[in-house]
């Protein structure tokens, strides 16, 4: 190949990257987006395929004022349960074809959704949900992980945390209320407490025991030394392993 035509190819190489990089949503964009898109999670049932997994809905509301675009942008997400555990992870990617976005693995518990060629653009003030299964089950706001957060496909934009899922209280996962969602299997015989069950079983009574750390009322005597025990009571330790702690606690 003559000198010039190799230049010539190296040109229009670097012209191609740079295109493809320019698709993406420039950093405004994805700002904006980090900012206004309000994810919520539900767990649908746990109950439908007995332990094996469950369903959890996804839902992705555009409270901008401007389209979320067809294209430009992966939203990243942690799962400390397997996703989608019948393809991941044998494949890397699971396409949702009649939701035309697409699920992929990265490696551990870090998971994308990002749309595909058919995705259309998310209006402002518009709302779509994506059924996703998972392995076993869901039954509390701690089994979700926070601080999900968007990327561009132009590599010069740095990511964003998505605000609706910054907060640690996992507010952006909903309550369960149903017992598909608090029962892990149909044989479970777990259920939540009530808020008369907890107040009973909390309730204070000061001729009996004292809840701690809340004590009711609290004096020091300075000339005595700050850490105490009543030895009237023992410490019966198995097999030698906490001799030391319980000779420390007796002593």
């Amino acid at each position: 190949m003559p000198l010039n035509n190799i230049w010539m190819f190296i040109v229009i190489f670097h012209i191609r990257i740079d295109q493809t990089s320019a698709d993406g949503l420039d950093q405004n964009q994805l700002d904006t987006l980090a900012e206004t898109l309000k994810i919520e999670v539900r767990v649908i049932d746990n109950l439908r395929r007995e332990a094996t997994n469950h369903i959890v809905r996804t839902t992705l509301r555009n409270d901008g004022s401007e389209p979320i675009p067809a294209s430009g942008w992966r939203l990243y997400f942690h799962s400390m349960l397997l996703v989608y555990p019948d393809v991941f992870p044998k494949n890397m990617t699971k396409e949702l074809d009649v939701e035309q976005v697409r699920v992929g693995m990265v490696q551990g518990d870090l998971y994308f959704l990002e749309p595909m060629s058919g995705f259309k653009p998310l209006p402002a003030g518009s709302a779509r949900n994506y059924n996703i299964v998972v392995s076993l089950w869901a039954v509390q706001r701690t089994d979700f992980m926070p601080l999900w957060y968007v990327t561009s496909t132009n590599v010069t934009v740095q990511q964003r945390v998505v605000r609706s899922t910054s907060s640690f209280d996992l507010e952006y996962v909903t309550d369960f209320d149903d017992v598909r969602q608090w029962k892990r299997w149909r044989g479970d015989r777990y259920n939540p407490f009530t808020p008369q069950e907890r107040a009973e079983r909390l309730a204070y009574d000061d001729s009996n025991i004292v809840i701690i750390p809340t004590p009711k009322s609290l004096q020091i005597d300075l000339q005595k030394p700050m850490t105490s025990f009543n030895t009237s009571w023992k410490v019966f330790a198995e097999d030698n392993i906490f001799n030391d702690t319980a000779l420390y606690i007796t002593g």
